[in-house]
Parts: structure tokens; C-alpha cells; sequence
């Protein structure tokens, strides 16, 4: 039955929305990195953030980021 069944991301406006997340992923990712590089201080209530959660989150958010972009180019693997 493989090719017979509806496809989730057959939607025409699948590119946009996944460009658009992948692009959003992105600046947060170069936010996190750019806190790292220049060791921003960050305070909710009075309780100091560490700096090393946001490299972690640099990483995680950034491959993301580069999957949304791999997923939304034209002919990738999984409109076939």
C-alpha cells in the first residue's frame, strides 16, 4: 500500500511554514550562541541563569533549526 495513502506534508504551504520555523529556530539559536560568546547575564527574579544551558540549547535548537531547512527544500526524500 506504500504511495497510496494521503501524505501529511502534501500541503502547497509546506515550504513557508517549515522555512519559516527553520528560520525562527535559527535566530534563537545565534541568540543563545551570541549569550555564550559574550557571557550576557541573564536573571529571572532575582536567580541567576548559568551561561552553560544556553551552549546546550545552541546545539539542540540549532539542529533543528538545520532539519526544518533540510525537510523544507524541494525535492527532499520524503515527498517521494
Amino acid at each position: 500500500m506504500r504511495g497510496r495513502g494521503i501524505c501529511l506534508w502534501s500541503n502547497p504551504r509546506r515550504f513557508g511554514a517549515l522555512l519559516q520555523l527553520s528560520l525562527t529556530l535559527g535566530l534563537i539559536a545565534v541568540a543563545h550562541l551570541v549569550r555564550v560568546i559574550f557571557g550576557w547575564s541573564v536573571s529571572v527574579e532575582a536567580v541567576a541563569i548559568p551561561v552553560w544551558p544556553s551552549a546546550v540549547i545552541f546545539v539542540f535548537v540549532g539542529a533543528l533549526a538545520i532539519l526544518m531547512w533540510i525537510e523544507a527544500r524541494p525535492g527532499t526524500p520524503s515527498e517521494a
